[in-house]
């Protein structure tokens, strides 16, 4: 099947260009459209998302008020512009590329609002990736809804294994959030050379070497998996599991807090607790693995595992430890329990706002509003449950 994300199909696809070109925010909990909005409150909306990283809010409150004012815009011309504008940026984020065609095809040649990405630097790089789009697709939907649209090249049982884990990714993540999930477009690929050349495209640098998969703002990149691991010599449905439930929770994550920033311990931390959500067996390894740390005096400070490269060092180290048949600290297992501890702090109605609340609030502004302490405060709870103080 020849792929609709930039809207050259076949005609039997043609509901797919109309949903790529009018999609919105798939909050399914609440109204697709704010269709109560006037054409001004509609732009202070999406430019107050916008400026937030809040992609599918943009596409949500903008995509209302353009089909109001498209037939005859009169005096609101200039409001359905940069509504237009808005959309087609926001929608190129989370990797909608036939909505930011669309959009901003019309301002190709025209000197852009202050402060906003020109249109013709968006529309190059999106024909740049446009070469690389896997050609395939397959849907995977909630009901009605499409939960994924999956792109891909060709089929084999790395592929087929990855699209049939996407299930297991949605119900582990909506069990999870406690809310309705997004549309999500997934990449996967099987030539090494064409995912190196799309992400390189998008992304703007080359891939890691290491990359089992990886999440964007909007969208959920499976390279082809690396010779001698588990998804390459003997994958059963938990090794995709382990990958989809993973990046999918980043992904939603990254489209809920936007331009938010929380600590790389609560990111992964999320994503863990999402694993366990899919796989009781992955559940018990994380907390068995979180004890063997635990038994060598292993527990990271906050300054330790807060940023993403920090982390990383940190999670490196252990595995090098865990080869070398030594025991020592495990951020990942402590993210783990260090994120389900603070959920299980907050009422469940408060899990959507705090997430959001990482718009505009820093990560320790939130816990104080939502969870009645700072960061800190946090971090020393936490050790005292750990060692039942």
């Amino acid at each position: 099947m020849e792929s609709s994300l930039f809207g050259a199909c076949s005609a039997s696809r043609r509901l797919v260009v109309t949903l790529l070109l009018a999609v919105t925010s798939l909050w399914a909990a609440t109204p697709v459209l704010a269709q109560d909005k006037s054409p001004q409150e509609a732009l202070l909306a999406a430019t107050t998302a916008f400026r937030q990283g809040a992609w599918d809010d943009v596409v949500s409150d903008a995509t209302p008020a353009i089909e109001d004012l498209t037939p005859a815009p009169g005096s609101n011309a200039g409001t359905l512009a940069r509504l237009h504008y808005l959309r087609g940026l926001a929608a190129e984020q989370i990797s909608w590329f036939g909505m930011a065609q669309a959009d901003l095809g019309p301002f190709a040649n025209v000197e852009p609002p202050p402060g906003l990405t020109p249109a013709a630097v968006v529309l190059a790089r999106i024909e740049r990736v446009k070469p690389f789009v896997p050609t395939q697709i397959e849907e995977i939907r909630d009901g009605n809804a499409v939960a994924f649209r999956v792109y891909y090249d060709q089929m084999n049982p790395f592929v087929r294994g990855m699209i049939d884990s996407l299930r297991t990714a949605y119900d582990a993540n909506h069990r999870l959030m406690g809310f309705d999930l997004m549309e999500t477009p997934v990449f996967i690929f099987t030539s090494s050379q064409n995912f190196s050349s799309f992400y390189t495209a998008l992304i703007g640098r080359a891939p890691a070497s290491t990359l089992a998969g990886l999440a964007t703002n909007g969208a959920i990149l499976i390279p082809p998996p690396l010779a001698g691991t588990r998804l390459a010599e003997n994958p059963d449905a938990s090794a995709f599991a382990s990958v989809t439930v993973h990046e999918f929770n980043h992904c939603l994550l990254r489209r809920v807090w936007g331009r938010g920033r929380p600590p790389q311990w609560f990111v992964e931390g999320m994503a863990t607790v999402a694993e366990a959500y899919a796989s009781d067996q992955e559940d018990q390894l994380l907390k068995r693995r979180f004890v063997r740390a635990q038994a060598v005096n292993g527990l990271l400070l906050p300054d330790q595992i807060r940023q993403d490269q920090v982390f990383t060092r940190a999670a490196d180290v252990s595995a090098q430890m865990n080869v070398n048949g030594d025991q020592g600290p495990d951020p990942y297992a402590q993210a783990y329990d260090m994120t389900s501890y603070l959920l299980n702090s907050l009422k469940p109605d408060d899990i959507l706002p705090f997430l959001t609340s990482l718009r505009t609030k820093s990560f320790s502004e939130a816990l104080q509003q939502y969870g009645g302490g700072n960061e800190e405060q946090f971090y020393a709870a936490w050790v005292a449950k750990v060692r039942g103080q």
